[in-house]
């Protein structure tokens, strides 16, 4: 089996990335807002794998309101 990604949902997204990247040296790539309103980045390893990091800008509740 190969592992070539996986996915957090994370509360802060800008601590997350300093620690991905300042404490354990990750290469961050293109933060961005996606159109239904999850940031999400990704991170790569040395390997190239990469981990994809989301964050919700509103709580789910909020978010869903309009369904």
């Amino acid at each position: 089996m190969r592992l070539d990604g996986f996915g957090l949902l994370v509360e802060n997204m800008a601590k997350m990335i300093r620690f991905y990247r300042d404490v354990l040296g990750f290469e961050i790539k293109e933060e961005e807002l996606e159109p239904w309103g999850q940031r999400t980045c990704y991170i790569a390893d040395p390997e190239g794998n990469l981990i994809e990091i989301g964050s919700w800008n509103k709580p789910f509740e909020e978010k869903d309101a309009g369904r």
